[in-house]
């Protein structure tokens, strides 16, 4: 049987609850509404009865579905949709946003050698501390990050740098100046590790973001590779006119 996925890794249903999970809280399917019987859902997707069921008993599971002998299954409702983590252009405004969330330090190792970053992101440091971490708001793990901070910004405040957000401690000291900032964001999907720390499914959407602070002399003193959920964060730019 041909079927419609081409995830390798993932089993079967494991896709196919992903796209009936993405039509009920997206709002295709509405609460009270009874889905397709299983024989068109295997039609559609090219996928045996048994990975239908499967991707369904995932669904009951959360909440989302009710299945009724002899009258079908029907959306019992859609989980709370958690509140967006808006990425700004506005330093001000990204700034406000760590306001209230949570980080989780992964690990804490020393860098030293070639590090290669795209031409006009700043020259790199002579070594780095990369700091691996987990940033969240309520329950809810929204980046994978790994921080790469100028070793000389490091030890000016070691144990303030591995507890708290990196960006706001920089600019609280007077010894770090901050002179620019750029963010490049790409679109792509998760691998293992990444889908285990955020716990979403290998292969789902997220977005890929780095970002560079350089002092006055070009030097990039912080560069960040941030992995995002692509379900709980959105890019707002302002276009002025």
């Amino acid at each position: 049987m041909h079927h419609a996925f081409k995830d390798r890794h993932t089993p079967l249903y494991t896709q196919a609850a992903m796209l009936l999970r993405h039509r009920i809280t997206s709002g295709v399917w509405k609460k009270g509404e009874q889905l397709p019987v299983i024989e068109a859902l295997m039609a559609e997707f090219g996928v045996a009865r048994t990975t239908i069921r499967q991707a369904l008993s995932l669904l009951e599971d959360e909440g989302l579905i009710q299945r009724a002998r002899g009258r079908g299954t029907f959306v019992t409702g859609a989980r709370e949709k958690p509140s967006w983590l808006t990425l700004d252009t506005s330093w001000a405004t990204f700034l406000r946003t760590l306001e209230g969330n949570w980080s989780k330090l992964i690990n804490v190792h020393d860098e030293i050698g070639y590090l290669d970053l795209e031409p006009g992101l700043g020259k790199p440091a002579a070594a780095y501390r990369v700091i691996s971490r987990i940033h969240g708001s309520g329950d809810n793990a929204y980046a994978d990050v790994c921080l790469r901070l100028d070793q000389r910004c490091y030890e000016l405040a070691p144990k303030r740098f591995e507890a708290e957000f990196i960006i706001p401690v920089m600019e609280s000291l007077d010894q770090i100046t901050i002179s620019s900032a750029r963010q490049v964001l790409t679109i792509g999907v998760a691998d293992f590790e990444v889908a285990e720390r955020l716990e979403i499914a290998v292969n789902a959407p997220v977005g890929r973001l780095r970002r560079v602070l350089c002092d006055e002399e070009g030097t990039a003193i912080y560069i960040g590779d941030i992995t995002y959920r692509g379900d709980l964060v959105r890019l707002e730019m302002n276009m002025n006119r």
